[in-house]
This record gives C-alpha cells, sequence and structure tokens, in this order.
C-alpha cells in the first residue's frame, strides 16, 4: 500500500480534478482519507481490464467517488465552514454525506443545509471544533456527546484543502451503546466500592502467575493504609499477619489452591501504624484448561468489631450461665413455638433428668399435677398467642419423693425488631411455703368470723340483757315520778332525777362498747360525699346556743369515702368542743390541707385547753378529764380514735390550759 498511488493508480487518483471536489486536491488529502481510498483497491483492479479505462468519463469518474463514500463503514459527511464578518465559525453547510449518516444521526436530506438549520439547538463545541479543524489545518479525534440529538459519537475530523474554501470531512461512529454500557458499568463499580466500603470489605484479585494483585481502596484501608499502595503481592500480605498466625494461614492457602476448594479463614494482622486487628478474606481460584492456577479472586473484611462483640457475648452467656444456676428458681428457655430449647441444673435435680436434652425431650407437661395441667396449658396458649408475659401457679412433681410443690411459673417473651417472639425465658419459684402460710391464713381468717360471729351474738345478748333492767328502772323512776310527785319531797326527787340520767350514761356507755366492738368488722359502702355538706348536717343535729360560732373553710373537698365513719369522728370532735366549752360565747373553726394520698383535717377551739399531763390518756376508754362527768361515758374518743386508725389515718392533739384545743386526723383520700 506504501506505492497507493503509483503506476496506474496513480493515474486514477491524478485523472481528475479532485480539487474541484469536496475532497479537496489529493496532495492534501489526511491520513484517514488516504485509508478510506484504500477501499477502491478492488475496484481500480477491476477498472484495469475494463475497456474504457485509459479515458474514464464523468459518469464513471463520479461513479467510482460515489464508491469511495459507500464503502466507508463509518458515517461520513463533508462540510464547508462558514464564518461571520469577524472570522469566527458560526455554522457549517453540509456538502456530501454517505449512506450511514443518516442511520447515525436521524437527520435527513442535509445536503446543501447548515447544520444549525438542521439542528437549531446544537452545543456549541460542535462548530467550534470543526472551526478549529478548518483554521488550524489539524485533524483531530474525540469522543463527545450530542446533546441535541441524544448521542454519543467517536469522531474523526480532518481538514480538506480547496481554493476559497474552508472544508473538512468527519468520520464518525455511533457509540451510544457502547457508552451507555460503559457508563451502566462504571456506575455499578462506584455503587459496588460505595456498598463495599459502607460494610468495611475490600477486593481484591491476585495473579498466580506474576504474583501482582489488584485491590480496591478499601482493601488496603484495612490493612493501615490511606491510598492504593503501587504494588502488592501475597508475600506482602503474609508480612502483615502477626507471627502466631502467618504458617497457619499459609498452609489454608496452600491446601485451597491445591484442592480447588475455596479460602475461607480469619486471622489478625498488624496494620501500618501497628495496630492489630482481626480480617475474614475469603476467594476463589481460577484454572486454566489444563487445571493450572492463574488467578484468585476474593473479599477482605475487618472483623474486629465483630470479634469483640463475640467475646463480648461470650462473657455474657458465662455470667447468664453462672446467674443461672445461682438463683434457687428453675430456670428454662423455650423457642417461639414453647419447644424446651434450654434447663438449669436445679430443673434437672427437680425433676430427675440427666441432660438438657432429655428436658428437650420431657418438656414440662409430664410433670404437672393432672388438676392443674389445663388450667396451665390454657393460660400458656392465650400468652403464646398475644405474646404477653406468662404467670400463674400450679403443682410439679419432685423427683426425690414424689411429691407435688406449688410453683409459681412465670416466662417473658424475647421479641424481635418486628414484635414478633423468638424465645421464651421462664422460671418456676417454690411458692409450697406461701401457700401453706396461706392456707393457715386461711384457716385463721375462718376461725376469727366465726369468734367475731360468736362476739356479735354475745354483744347482742349482752346489750339486751343489760338494757332490760335499765330500761325498768327507767320506766320505775318515771312512774314514781309521775304518780308521787306531789308527795315525794324534793330531796327525793333530784334522788330520782339522778338514778335516770345515771341509767341513760349506762345505757350509751353499752352503746358505745358496741360500737367500739363492731369498728373494723363491718363493710361499709363507700360514698361519694361533700364534706361541707356533711358537716352542717352534723352542726344542725348539735344545735350549739346561739351566742356559739361554728367556722367552716370554704375548701372542704367532695370524694368517696365511708360516710358513717367520717359522720361519727367529725360530729364526735366538733360536739365534744361546744358540749365541753366553758362559754356559752364559744368559737369553734374547722379546716382543711389536702395532700397527695390523703386529707388533713382540723377541728380547733377557743375553750379552756387540756392540761398537758392528762393530754396521754384522753384516748383511753373510759377516761374523762371531769372524774365523774354526768355528761360523758369516757368512750367517744376512744372510738374515734380507732376509727380513724382503722381508716389508716392518724389523730393528734395539741392544747394549752387557757388556749383552747386542736384536734386534727388524716383520712386517705
Amino acid at each position: 500500500m506504501e506505492d497507493l498511488f503509483a503506476g496506474e493508480i496513480e493515474s486514477f487518483v491524478s485523472s481528475h480534478d479532485w480539487s474541484q471536489t469536496p475532497l479537496g486536491a489529493a496532495e492534501t488529502w489526511s491520513s484517514e482519507l488516504k485509508a478510506a481510498v484504500q477501499i477502491l483497491v478492488t475496484e481500480i483492479d477491476r477498472v484495469k481490464t475494463s475497456p474504457d479505462r485509459h479515458n474514464p468519463s464523468p459518469e464513471k469518474i463520479q461513479q467510482r467517488y460515489d464508491t469511495l463514500l459507500e464503502s466507508i463503514d463509518q458515517g461520513l459527511s463533508i462540510a464547508e465552514m462558514l464564518f461571520d464578518p469577524e472570522g469566527r465559525p458560526v455554522d457549517y453547510r453540509f456538502l456530501e454525506v454517505n449512506s450511514l449518516f443518516e442511520p447515525m444521526t436521524g437527520l435527513k436530506q442535509v445536503i446543501g443545509k447548515t447544520i444549525l438549520e438542521v439542528v437549531p439547538d446544537l452545543e456549541d463545541f460542535w462548530v467550534e471544533t470543526y472551526g478549529k479543524v478548518v483554521l488550524t489545518g489539524k485533524s483531530v479525534q474525540f469522543e463527545h456527546q450530542a446533546i441535541a440529538l441524544n448521542r454519543w459519537y467517536e469522531v474523526n475530523a480532518f481538514p480538506i484543502d480547496a481554493p476559497l474554501e474552508f472544508r473538512f470531512g468527519v468520520l464518525f461512529t455511533d457509540i451510544t451503546d457502547r457508552h451507555l454500557s460503559e457508563e451502566r458499568i462504571r456506575l455499578f463499580q462506584e455503587r459496588l466500592e460505595i456498598s463495599l466500603g459502607a460494610g468495611d470489605v475490600g477486593v481484591w484479585e491476585l495473579d498466580l502467575i506474576t504474583n501482582n494483585a489488584w485491590r480496591s481502596i478499601e482493601y488496603d484501608r484495612i490493612f493501615g493504609y490511606d491510598r492504593l499502595l503501587p504494588a502488592w503481592t501475597y508475600e506482602m500480605f503474609l508480612s502483615h499477619v502477626i507471627s502466631e498466625d502467618r504458617a497457619r494461614v499459609d498452609r489454608e492457602f496452600q491446601q485451597s489452591i491445591e484442592t480447588q476448594t475455596s479460602w475461607n479463614m480469619e486471622c489478625r494482622i498488624r496494620r501500618a501504624k501497628g495496630e492489630i486487628r482481626w480480617i475474614w478474606t475469603k476467594s476463589r481460584t481460577e484454572y486454566n484448561d489444563r487445571g493450572e492456577p492463574v488467578r484468585m479472586r476474593g473479599v477482605v473484611r475487618d472483623i474486629s468489631d465483630l470479634k469483640h462483640t463475640l467475646v463480648a457475648l461470650q462473657q455474657s452467656e458465662e455470667r447468664y450461665r453462672h446467674l443461672v444456676e445461682l438463683i434457687p428458681q428453675l430456670v428454662w428457655t423455650a423457642d417461639h413455638e414453647g419447644l424446651v430449647l434450654d434447663v438449669n441444673q436445679r430443673w434437672l435435680t427437680f425433676t430427675g433428668l440427666s441432660t438438657p436434652e432429655e428436658a428437650k425431650n420431657y418438656g414440662l407437661k409430664p410433670f404437672i399435677h393432672p388438676d392443674d395441667v389445663e388450667v396451665l396449658g390454657d393460660c400458656w396458649k392465650v400468652c403464646q398467642q398475644m405474646g404477653i408475659p406468662l404467670q400463674a401457679e400450679g403443682r410439679i412433681r419432685q423427683h426425690d419423693d414424689g411429691v407435688y410443690r406449688w410453683y409459681l411459673h412465670q416466662a417473658i417473651p424475647l421479641k424481635d425488631d418486628r414484635g414478633k417472639v423468638i424465645k421464651w425465658f421462664g422460671t418456676g419459684t417454690d411458692i409450697e411455703e406461701q401457700k401453706q402460710l396461706e392456707q393457715q391464713y386461711a384457716n385463721l381468717l375462718q376461725k376469727i368470723q366465726e369468734r367475731n360471729q360468736e362476739l356479735d351474738q354475745f354483744s347482742y345478748i349482752v346489750s339486751h340483757d343489760l338494757k332490760a333492767p335499765l330500761r325498768a328502772i327507767a320506766n320505775l323512776t318515771a312512774w314514781l315520778e309521775d304518780d308521787l310527785l306531789d308527795i315525794i319531797p324534793p330531796e327525793n326527787q333530784q334522788q330520782l332525777q339522778l338514778m335516770r340520767s345515771r341509767v341513760n350514761r349506762m345505757e350509751e356507755l353499752i352503746n358505745g362498747l358496741l360500737n367500739y366492738a363492731r369498728i373494723g368488722r363491718e363493710d361499709i359502702p363507700l360514698d361519694m360525699v361533700s364534706v361541707a355538706e356533711l358537716l352542717a348536717d352534723i352542726i344542725d343535729s348539735l344545735a350549739p346556743p346561739p351566742s356559739f360560732t361554728v367556722e367552716i373553710s370554704s375548701d372542704m373537698p367532695t370524694f368517696r369515702t365511708k360516710r358513717v365513719m367520717l359522720n361519727q369522728v367529725l360530729a364526735n370532735l366538733i360536739g365534744n368542743a361546744i358540749k365541753h366549752h366553758d362559754r356559752r360565747d364559744g368559737k369553734v373553726e374547722i379546716s382543711v390541707q389536702e395532700y397527695p394520698e390523703f386529707y388533713e383535717f382540723v377541728i380547733s377551739d377557743d375553750g379552756r385547753g387540756i392540761d398537758p399531763k392528762q393530754q396521754t390518756r384522753i384516748f383511753d376508754i373510759f377516761q374523762t378529764l371531769e372524774g365523774q362527768d354526768k355528761q360523758s361515758t369516757g368512750i367517744g374518743l376512744t372510738i374515734v380514735k380507732k376509727i380513724v386508725e382503722t381508716e389508716g389515718g392518724k389523730i393528734q392533739l395539741k392544747s394549752e390550759v387557757g388556749k383552747g384545743s386542736t384536734f386534727s386526723f388524716t383520712w386517705s383520700r
């Protein structure tokens, strides 16, 4: 081909004035265009034998020229550059195109048109680049995207010299599919590197023939390098493996190649700055047709954190096992379906089984008391279905003596992030002694109830037997006064009145004793009580003298409580303050203080006060401050104290002689 333009071929080329064609003079053709002309060799050989080979007609020359254009397996266009008055390239007009131009560009009938007429929004890059080719006379090769055409091209642009014309040729190939494939591959590689980097995974490939390795950047980072080293070999890898693991690692590496199995191992390495880390690597070896190893590809990952977690998990498992064996409960674990996975030694000893495997096979049911199987089974099913903790009591048989003992069975579900039960952790606590105590308590309570019934009957009998003669005496004195009023001397009338008051006092004392005995033994319902209204009723029933003042604070509460009990306490304290006051114009103040769990009621008076020496005994039964006071039984404050304490409160007194008294008591909310 070096003598392409020699002999007859030269005659062929020189037989036409190419300068008048878009290709320009032959001596100015670029190497690319000359290469294209080579395609005409076969045609020239044929022409040699043609009758008109010495004097080709213009039609023949045009035919050969067209053949030249169509023989090129790339898109081809020949154009002239257009300039503005300042000499800047602004557009170009198509002169010739081959048949591949249209399918590669999607542009039709472009001959004689400018590129901006055909593609108005074409990027400036194309005109500017081809303008440089024309102005500099230098060819260019490049790949670029034609955004307006939505295609990628590989382009070879070259100048074509012609008098007074600025012509250039473009050989191009549509590489859109190739470019998209390359872009997809590039994006895939980027995403893969990001994924591997996020997972601390390095990728490597070792050429077993040259011993050179390709690695990802994450690979070198795992070994402590900030950037890829220029080279890497298997020996360099081994040098990072700590001496204690090195022989094993190399042996497993060689064995994987010899046995044609994957290399899967963990070891410790010393990083570039001396830090020791755990790594895991896995790879496979490729072999040629002769079975010779040629290449090994694999991944590597830093598993130091995982190793530390496993160590911590192992230590936690050991602590759990020690704790399980130390606690006095029977301990078991089960899967989400309730199948036993593990038990502690105490369980094995209690049931007489030898190993946890036996416990898995037996489960719990064979050891449960027949009367408790259904109850415990139903409870367990509900907890399993709803994924809620289990708590139930049931008897299980002890191996040593065959006796059934009461146990409190408890279990909690362990759930995953989605709330699904994956495991059950359960215990059994021996409550046999508690059950016996409960039975003893029940028996004792029954006896107490029986004694209370007997006491109630006794109280009724005593009340009836004591009140009957008192009523007879009261009636007798009333008859004597009615029948003999004019006869009985005043002194005897006074004695009869004293007798009747003492009889009334005795009856009140009997009633007080009965009330005292009943406190805490009767179920009294709770009512919604307005304390302000309750106090108004109490004061109205006590009917203090008109000159007596009773002040009630405005913040009295309304709450659910035992109306009868609270009424009795308030009526007694307010009644005492009025009854035992030394003046008819006395004053009583009633207030309340609210606390989170109780109210504190305060009843203060401005009476004579109580001597500190007597304050310690005022709550004792049958004690009065006025000796043989005709008005008092000495049991009222005793009843008040017992009611307050039975309801969970406390009562106290603050008083000084001559400065009045203050009773305060607490009452549960």
